[in-house]
Parts: structure tokens; sequence; C-alpha cells
């Protein structure tokens, strides 16, 4: 099981790809010494895609994602507020994407 776990509602997204972005408030960032990871799995439970540190970092875009059956949405990330000593957290997401005409982007909310 995936450490302190947000269940998100499905998202319908589009079909072409979307991009993935992740809501931290200011003065907050992804921790680059800890393993986040992203991965995407279809409906039969196949990766599709894994992203790691450097691509959450960069910028996660999916591939196509066909309509018709759901995909997977899974993933840790660790965050740290930006000063000396901060205490630094994590979150897990499970979230299933719809793809079809829904949305080009989505963000995940961390904090």
């Amino acid at each position: 099981s995936l450490p302190n776990l947000e269940k998100l509602p499905p998202m319908e997204v589009s079909s072409g790809g979307v991009a993935i972005t992740f809501g931290l408030q200011k003065g907050w960032h992804i921790n680059d010494e800890a393993p986040s990871t992203l991965a995407l799995f279809d409906a039969d439970k196949k990766l599709v895609a894994a992203y790691d540190l450097a691509a959450i970092k960069k910028g996660v875009y999916t591939p196509r994602l066909f309509p018709g059956k759901p995909f997977r949405l899974q993933g840790t990330l660790y965050y740290c507020e930006e000063k000396a000593g901060a205490q630094c957290l994590i979150k897990s997401f499970d979230v299933e994407l719809r793809a079809g005409d829904g949305k080009k982007e989505i963000v995940l909310p961390l904090n």
C-alpha cells in the first residue's frame, strides 16, 4: 500500500495525453534526496509509463491514452518546506484517469 494515500475522484482527461503538475504552496519544493515516483497503469494493471524524480521535477506528460478502459495513476512524492531544518512530508496518489475529451492538464495537490 502507498503511504499517506490520497484517493482522488476519477478524472476525465484528454486521450491525446495529459500534463501532470503538482500543487505546492509557495515556499515548498519536491525533495531532491527522496525517491519520488509516479506510474501510469492500464486497465490490466500493466505499466504504461514510469516517472522518476528528474521527470517529476521537469514535468510529467503521459503518452496517448486510448478511450474505453480506465488508466490508473499512482505515485508517492516527498516534499519539503524551503527553510533550514524544515520537516519533509510525503503524499501518495491513486487516481483513475478516463480518456476522452477531458482535461489536457491536471494538478495533484500536495499541500
